[in-house]
């Protein structure tokens, strides 16, 4: 009931999409618990520091933490929008969905490190003039691979996207889509395409 008026009120949900998912289902509570682990393996990979030197690196290796962690709530937001909007629990969005969460726990690591590099070497040592010491061992001739691992997952997680949306056009009648919702659906569709090409 409070949340029915929130909804109207314009407090939470979207202006121009009517939210056809109402309380948390169990798909929603179980990917929920899939990125709160992924966020938890973010920062289970911290040690708690012995010594000062340790307790620099670790601080200079937040940057890279918060855009990880930046990242992963970009994606439960999607995700979180997606829910929200068709509330589906058939079983195409259990497979995609379960895809997805598949990719966020496989993803978050070469996230991390790729983050780590580019942060340190980049901004904190390049741009910053810092000696900040990375405990990451890696050849130039590894950064190709790397690329192709940290792409693959991008592609993967908004080729999951597209796909969600599109079944969730595939289903606009039986949804009863207005016509700015079908646009908006249309759009996701489209935008989630140009990501995944590009």
């Amino acid at each position: 009931m409070l949340r029915e008026k929130m909804n109207q009120s314009g407090l939470i949900g979207d202006a121009d999409f009517r939210w056809r998912g109402g309380d948390v289902s169990r798909i929603e509570a179980l990917s929920d618990a899939v990125f709160a682990i992924a966020i938890a393996l973010l920062v289970v990979s911290l040690e708690v520091p012995r010594t000062f030197e340790e307790l620099m690196g670790i601080m200079h290796g937040f940057v890279a933490f918060a855009v990880t962690l930046t990242a992963i709530v970009a994606i439960w937001y999607v995700h979180y929008i997606y829910f929200r909007r068709f509330g589906f629990e058939d079983g195409i969005t259990i497979m995609l969905n379960t895809a997805l969460l598949f990719v966020v726990l496989f993803y978050i690591y070469p996230l991390k490190f790729l983050a780590t590099l580019l942060i340190t070497y980049l901004l904190l040592n390049r741009g910053l003039g810092l000696d900040v010491v990375v405990d990451i061992s890696m050849q130039n001739a590894q950064w190709p691979t790397l690329m192709i691992v940290y792409s693959s997952g991008f592609v993967a997680v908004f080729l999951i996207f597209m796909l969600l949306y599109l079944h969730a056009w595939r289903r606009r009648e039986a949804l009863e889509l207005n016509e700015i919702e079908q646009v908006l659906t249309r759009g996701s569709i489209y935008g989630y395409g140009i990501m995944v090409a590009i």
